[in-house]
């Protein structure tokens, strides 16, 4: 997981005539009456909004994973619309469904709730985002349009990419690349998105080989360099070496948060700026 900057909203969003805003208008005018049935949310889909959000979000928000090469990944209600998990509420955050901030794309792994065999754990679990989302005080969750926004946000427990930066968060394993959470938030995150899931795992090993082998043939580089320091062509064949490297890190890569960790502590062991 890597900060993301998340753009302004396009503006058809937050154009009162438009149906996005309409919708939610409607949507909040309904569930006014106490309801039986679920409000039926359909504009969110509309191809406007999957194409702004792709602008933003060339992977997976929470894993990182190229979802485009087998789905076209799900658009996901940061805050869940339908239902809180966490309170056995419905519906959700319904007046947030069509709002640009709790809007992300992510893969099916993290947004829907699958059984996954969890690095760690003997027994396969059922992980995935879905309904689920924790906060420290229960006092605090919003329950309509009218409540404190800001207030739930200090009790929050999921870490969202575009505000937070994942660095703060979370480490790496050593040995293999399992995400270690240095926070509570970082913890449940883990969890809820199901972060150590094993087919996550195989293909994230799968960049960090060939991640540790460009570190060879950086450190095989520079010391061909320092044994002639003026030889301009060792400079320069140091010089690509580490910037392959880095473009391991470069934001639209997968699992460019566990290179970022990686490199980071190849150049400190290695004296390397």
């Amino acid at each position: 997981m890597i900060k993301i900057n998340r753009t302004p909203a396009p503006p058809f969003l937050v154009d009162k005539t438009k149906k996005w805003i309409k919708e939610t208008n409607e949507a909040i005018a309904y569930y006014a009456n106490n309801p039986t049935k679920p409000f039926k949310f359909e504009n969110y889909r509309d191809k406007k909004v999957k194409l702004a959000l792709e602008k933003i979000f060339s992977k997976c928000a929470y894993c990182e994973s190229v979802y485009q090469a087998s789905s076209d990944g799900d658009i996901e209600h940061f805050r869940p619309k339908g239902a809180i998990a966490e309170i056995k509420q419905k519906p959700g955050y319904y007046w947030l469904a069509n709002d640009w901030e709790n809007l992300l794309l992510s893969c099916q792994h993290c947004n829907q709730q699958r059984k996954h065999k969890i690095y760690g754990k003997e027994k396969v679990e059922t992980q995935g985002k879905k309904d689920q989302f924790p906060v420290k005080d229960e006092k605090k969750r919003m329950k309509g349009p009218g409540d404190s926004f800001a207030k739930e946000e200090k009790v929050r427990l999921l870490i969202n990419p575009c505000i937070e930066d994942p660095d703060d968060h979370f480490t790496y394993h050593e040995e293999l690349p399992v995400m270690i959470p240095k926070t509570e938030m970082a913890k449940k995150s883990i969890r809820i998105y199901a972060l150590t899931r094993h087919k996550l795992i195989v293909e994230r090993t799968k960049v960090r080989v060939h991640l540790f082998q460009q570190m060879q043939q950086v450190k095989l580089a520079l010391e061909n360099w320092n044994r002639i320091p003026d030889d301009p062509k060792l400079k320069a064949a140091y010089q690509l070496a580490n910037d392959i490297l880095l473009g391991f890190a470069r934001p639209n890569k997968p699992y460019a948060g566990m290179c970022r960790y990686y490199i980071r502590k190849f150049f400190k062991e290695n004296n390397l700026a």
